[in-house]
C-alpha cells in the first residue's frame, strides 16, 4: 500500500528531474541567454611571472554576445591599460559549454588603433550571471619588437 505509493512517487520525481535536466541541456537558447550581456567588474593585469602591472581597474565592462550554437563573442570596449588607450579588444567565436566554461583564441587582433597586433587566448567560466575570465595577451610594445605577454584577469557580474 503506502510503501508502494511512496516508491511510485519517488520514481515519478526521479523521471521528472531527469527529463527537466535533459530538457535544459538541450535548450541552447536558455544557455546563451544565460551568458549574453554586459558584465561589470575588475580587471587585473600581471606579467607572465604574475607580477601586477599597474593597479586593478574597477568598473570595467566586458560584453558577451551570442554568436550561434555554443559560441559567443567577447568585447572589451575602449580598454585602457594604465594611461595607454589599447582600444577595443574583440575575441570572436569563443566556445562555451553547458558548464559555462569558455575557451577561445584570436590571432593578430588589431590594437592601439591598428598600430599593433595582439595574439589573444581566453579561458574561464561564465555562469550564474558571473564572469571569471583569464585573457592572455601577447603583443609587442612597439611595432617590430618581440611581444610581451600579459595576463588580464576579469572578475565581474551582470
Amino acid at each position: 500500500g503506502v510503501r508502494r505509493l511512496f516508491a511510485f512517487i519517488a520514481v515519478l520525481v526521479m523521471v521528472f528531474s531527469f527529463s527537466a535536466a535533459a530538457f535544459a541541456a538541450d535548450d541552447d537558447d536558455d544557455k546563451k541567454e544565460a551568458v549574453a550581456g554586459t558584465y561589470t567588474g575588475t580587471i587585473t593585469v600581471t606579467d607572465e611571472a604574475g607580477t601586477p602591472i599597474g593597479d586593478p581597474l574597477t568598473g570595467q565592462k566586458i560584453t558577451i554576445v551570442d554568436a550561434g550554437k555554443d559560441r559567443i563573442n567577447l568585447e572589451l570596449k575602449d580598454f585602457k591599460f594604465g594611461t595607454v588607450p589599447v582600444g577595443d579588444l574583440e575575441i570572436k567565436n569563443v566556445a562555451v559549454n553547458d558548464k559555462g566554461e569558455v575557451n577561445g583564441s584570436a590571432s593578430q587582433v588589431p590594437i592601439m588603433n591598428g598600430v599593433l597586433q595582439a595574439d589573444i587566448t581566453v579561458s574561464g567560466t561564465v555562469k550564474d550571471k558571473k564572469a571569471n575570465l583569464l585573457i592572455d595577451v601577447s603583443a609587442p610594445l612597439t611595432p617590430g619588437t618581440d611581444p610581451i605577454k600579459m595576463k588580464v584577469t576579469f572578475i565581474g557580474a551582470r
